[in-house]
């Protein structure tokens, strides 16, 4: 596995982790109980180590270009993907505005 890939990667699973966090405070939020704290704090245990996980790869970038993260981190925020910001299509768009 690549730098860039082992980036990627943690990225998603810091972003899954951060929504199963979300679903279990909704449920802790609408049925307090000994259940579902627990299934709470577990969610945020786990979240706290893929962040801790990440941090440690932005410490450490190796080779990772961070242009090229900042459009993949775009694509799964908003389902798409921008050009990279100076490639020939994006500097042509710029021109036309």
């Amino acid at each position: 596995m690549t730098d860039w890939e082992r980036m990627t990667e943690e990225i998603h699973r810091a972003m899954e982790a951060v929504d199963a966090a979300q679903k279990a405070s909704k449920a802790l939020q609408s049925n307090v109980n000994g259940e579902t704290l627990d299934a709470f704090q577990q969610e945020v245990r786990r979240l706290q180590e893929e962040l801790k996980s990440l941090d440690w790869l932005m410490k450490h970038p190796g080779s990772i270009q961070m242009d090229e993260l900042a459009l993949q981190v775009r694509e799964w925020l908003e389902g798409k993907r921008e050009g990279y910001r100076r490639s020939p299509k994006v500097e042509a768009e710029k021109e036309h505005k």
